[in-house]
């Protein structure tokens, strides 16, 4: 399936022409498919972007998927690459958890279209806008061993209503996040972009993504590590055996099962006439 609208525009936000869009589409159907709208790589290679330095993520600190062999030392506090991550989105569609971060910082709405559970339970991020494309009540099933989770589903009705509410300027730049951005995401962006959005973009991982980069206070994950070697103790320097030396929990991410996203989401468009 090729994800065009009516109107002959490629399924995506930003500046780039209709016609143009369109064409990049039926060049590259596969990838609008996986990632929301076509990328083309020349435009990659002429933009420049130079990625790799030993930290956590998948934007300057590590090869990413279009990364070309290029690696560069600065953080996301480097103007080159705070330069080219704006210069690239939103015409990109979908961005990196690091580039996200970049558009976060510099003026992107970090909508949230996770349902109330997941974003009340789950986690948030500061200055996130919750509107829920799907609203869920979650529940288990104890009987089953393991136990089952199930999750009802009921398209909110609402959705555009209130983001047409709460961002009556159709040229506000828009990161939309659901758990995981796939699903749910895909299904926002496209109906945004069916409404006449322009500065839309997706997060690629989602919330979930972003919570394993980020903390809460929008810290960079590991970067606080530190380590102190024991020379007093018995045994092995791992702790085993009781010795009291070894690593202690450092800025982890506990397991949640509601990370793991294995919801199969109902389509929007099937319950609600837009």
């Amino acid at each position: 399936m090729v994800l065009v609208q009516s109107s002959g525009r490629a399924v995506a936000g930003g500046a780039v022409a209709g016609a143009k869009r369109s064409a990049a589409v039926a060049r590259h159907p596969a990838s609008v498919a996986k990632g929301f709208r076509a990328r083309v790589s020349g435009e990659r290679k002429q933009a420049g972007v130079v990625r790799c330095e030993p930290i956590l993520g998948d934007g300057p600190g590590r090869a990413y998927g279009g990364s070309f062999g290029q690696f560069r030392t600065g953080g996301l506090d480097d103007p080159e690459y705070i330069e080219s991550v704006l210069a690239r989105f939103p015409d990109e569609g979908v961005c990196s958890v690091d580039e996200g971060k970049v558009l976060y910082d510099n003026g992107y709405k970090f909508l949230d279209i996770r349902s109330n559970p997941e974003y009340e339970d789950d986690g948030k991020v500061p200055k996130g806008i919750n509107i829920p494309l799907i609203n869920t009540t979650r529940s288990w099933d104890f009987s089953e061993n393991p136990p089952v989770r199930s999750v009802q589903q009921k398209a909110n009705t609402e959705f555009m209503s209130e983001i047409e509410k709460r961002f009556p300027d159709k040229e506000t730049p828009l990161m939309i996040v659901c758990s995981d951005g796939k699903d749910r995401a895909i299904q926002a962006l496209m109906l945004l972009d069916s409404q006449g959005y322009t500065n839309i973009v997706g997060l690629k991982g989602g919330y979930n993504g972003w919570n394993q980069t980020f903390t809460t206070k929008l810290e960079r994950r590991g970067t606080q590590v530190r380590y102190e070697t024991v020379y007093t103790a018995d045994g092995d320097g791992m702790g085993i055996h009781s010795t009291g030396a070894g690593f202690s929990s450092v800025d982890k991410v506990d397991f949640n099962l509601n990370e793991i996203d294995d919801t199969v989401w109902i389509k929007y468009t099937d319950e609600v006439t837009v």
